[in-house]
């Protein structure tokens, strides 16, 4: 009934299918484009728009490797060592800044998409405490399937980002 009144009205329903088939669309969008983390990682060409977005994608995720390299030492030496408390604190304070220009920083290019898409999946992942991490991840996982599907039609990217 829902889907025919959406007929009526003009709206395709293929376009808004339920969040498990988003969530479906988007994994495999962004397996189509495996090839593009691995050159983002490599940074060997960074598309201009997406300067920011990249350096901050790579910032979060060197932080993050810092983070979990004080972890692994931290459980061979004790927790109370300070030196290793205070380099967690760092990693995780620079870890946190940088998610945040992840976050706010809308992609222009397929590749700067995924460097963000696979920065928000880390950050929600990595989160410390419950609730640390956006109340709007399903919105926001919505949003990046959509820019990723227009990117991929040659469309220019929504802005409008939670």
């Amino acid at each position: 009934m829902a889907q025919d009144t959406m007929r009526m009205e003009g709206v395709h329903f293929a376009c808004t299918p339920p969040a498990t088939s988003r969530r479906k669309t988007f994994g495999a969008a962004l397996a189509v484009l495996a090839n593009v983390p691995a050159a983002v990682a490599a940074a060997s060409v960074v598309p201009e728009p997406d300067a920011a977005l990249l350096a901050a994608c790579r910032a979060y995720h060197d932080a993050r490797a810092r983070r979990l390299a004080c972890n692994a030492a931290s459980t061979a030496a004790g927790d109370d060592d300070p030196v290793l408390v205070a380099a967690w604190e760092r990693a995780c304070g620079a870890g946190d800044a940088a998610a945040d220009r992840v976050l706010l920083l809308p992609p222009s290019t397929p590749q700067g998409l995924v460097a963000k898409a696979l920065t928000v999946q880390a950050v929600r992942r990595d989160a410390r405490q419950p609730g640390e991490v956006s109340d709007d991840h399903e919105h926001f996982v919505d949003v990046l399937l959509e820019d990723l599907l227009r990117l991929l039609a040659g469309a220019s990217p929504r802005r409008a980002l939670p």
